[in-house]
């Protein structure tokens, strides 16, 4: 939950919302970060992008088709004001037919060293009967947050809690490219979308991971409408990203190396 000041010359967002990085990627992701089809789906163990932040200062402004957005959220550690910090902005153009943007983000962990950084540049364009999108970013974090209450937790275990603790820590790193295409045709209440996305994992030797597939929604009224989910997810012999439950963040396949698909019917009324 945020509120905000809107003014003459921009505006200025507080509390929790969405990072500027996580907004970028939701508006050049083909799903709309929605579904199994998402791009959001190859990148969430360990999450590659910062969905929503606590105690977010933003200020955006919008004239002319440009939009720009710059936010931090501070990270309440005592004693410090960079330890689990959070800096991001995007700026993006949007035109009748096409839209283009690009967006940087960077975290501290709760100890302050750098850890989660992204670089996300996207687009569309009205291209035949729909809209074509493009996603391209990357995520590197050499200071996992997570890795702090692991080590802390495996503490008591001595030397085998150290060997455990340096596993997770070469799990949790991350180094990698997503890719992302996708094409949008509505006609009446008629929504088609497919799409395919690709995880180039550069710290893990065969982790990469692919997903296509198509959605097609049927709108029964403005605010209702019903949606079928066709999703492929093609892991390499050490990925094991599936399809999670309850919007889908979080899913894993039960062993390293399967495939997964997702087939879904929904309907879905938004209030």
């Amino acid at each position: 939950m945020f509120v905000g000041l809107v003014t003459p010359v921009g505006a200025v967002l507080l509390g929790r919302q969405y990072t500027p990085g996580y907004e970028m990627f939701y508006l050049y992701d083909a799903m709309e970060t929605e579904s199994s089809l998402s791009a959001a789906q190859i990148a969430t163990l360990p999450p590659a992008i910062d969905i929503r932040r606590d105690n977010a200062v933003a200020y955006r402004i919008q004239t002319h088709g440009f939009t720009a957005t710059l936010g931090t959220a501070f990270g309440e550690q005592p004693g410090s004001n960079s330890n689990g910090r959070y800096l991001g902005a995007n700026f993006y153009y949007t035109a009748d037919t096409w839209s283009a943007g690009i967006a940087y983000a960077t975290n501290n962990n709760r100890e302050g060293e750098k850890a989660l950084r992204n670089v996300l540049v996207g687009g569309h364009a009205k291209i035949g009967p729909g809209k074509l999108s493009v996603l391209v970013a990357t995520a590197k974090d050499d200071n996992p947050d997570a890795l702090i209450d692991i080590r802390a937790a495996l503490l008591p275990l001595g030397a085998s809690g150290v060997v455990i603790g340096n596993a997770f820590e070469a799990e949790l790193h991350q180094d990698s490219r997503i890719y992302h295409v996708g094409y949008r045709v509505r006609s009446g209440p008629h929504t088609v979308t497919v799409a395919y996305s690709h995880l180039n994992d550069r710290e893990h030797d065969e982790a990469d991971i692919a997903s296509y597939g198509l959605v097609y929604s049927y709108a029964l009224s403005k605010r209702t409408d019903i949606n079928f989910v066709l999703t492929r997810f093609d892991n390499d012999s050490n990925a094991q990203a599936a399809p999670g439950g309850q919007g889908f963040f979080g899913g894993v396949t039960s062993r390293a190396g399967d495939d997964a698909r997702n087939v879904a019917l929904a309907v879905r009324h938004r209030f």
